[in-house]
């Protein structure tokens, strides 16, 4: 679900690229929004494509469309901080995932930089993985550059290969952190698998032992109703 909305973000932002409406940027924060609201990884991917596209308002120095992208701004962080908010106010958090303090610092990013290879890597491998995509992957990126050399559709081409590039990385070094934490700790990992199969087990064995009973029970229920049906 979450995918769906970040394209039609994506989508409508391209659009307003292309076209200079204001109503793609309304509806571009409708659907970031809900990315935002619906998990992290939406919150993250609406930073990026709203962050790309304000880079056109800087360059055209577009004071309109400034406000306009303002207000798509506002929409998404009302979204987002109103889960933000009920998760502060019961005291979840969530661990797996790193906090934006840490996202943001110079030292923990300049840490991982040996990631952003791999996430490379990982992308060009998915993009040459046609039996998935079905050369889908193949052909956007042609047409994207097609696009970019010819000069029609310039400016929309260059967004969408912006924006792509810059969320496909930060979810591939998303998979290798994932990956790398895994790795660091077996232990850990090993005993919550260890403790969900030992669960998986123990529901099965009360289902086992309730089976019987329910038998039984039925047995009686059914000799009731005949006997109630022969009075």
């Amino acid at each position: 679900m979450v995918s769906c909305f970040i394209a039609l973000g994506a989508l409508s932002l391209g659009l307003w690229v292309e076209r200079q409406r204001p109503g793609y940027l309304l509806l571009a924060g409708v659907m970031l929004g809900a990315a935002a609201n619906t998990k992290n990884e939406g919150l993250v991917a609406a930073a990026i494509a709203l962050s790309v596209a304000a880079s056109w308002i800087v360059i055209d120095h577009n004071g309109l469309a400034l406000r306009w992208w303002l207000a798509a701004l506002g929409i998404v962080l009302a979204a987002a901080l109103q889960w933000r908010i009920w998760l502060m106010a019961h005291g979840v958090r969530n661990q797996a995932s790193t906090s934006l303090g840490d996202a943001l610092d110079a030292h923990f990013l300049t840490g991982r930089l040996d990631r952003v290879r791999l996430a490379a890597e990982a992308i060009l491998a998915q993009v040459a993985d046609q039996a998935s995509w079905v050369w889908l992957v193949s052909a956007f990126l042609v047409i994207c550059c097609v696009c970019i050399a010819a000069g029609p559709g310039r400016r929309v081409a260059t967004f969408y290969l912006a924006t792509i590039a810059a969320d496909g990385v930060r979810a591939r070094m998303g998979v290798v952190d994932r990956a790398a934490r895994d790795r660091l700790l077996p232990g850990n990992v090993g005993e919550a698998h260890g403790h969900r199969d030992g669960l998986r087990r123990r529901r099965r064995t009360r289902a086992a032992e309730r089976h019987p009973r329910s038998r039984a029970m039925g047995g009686h229920r059914q000799a009731a109703a005949r006997r109630l049906l022969t009075m």
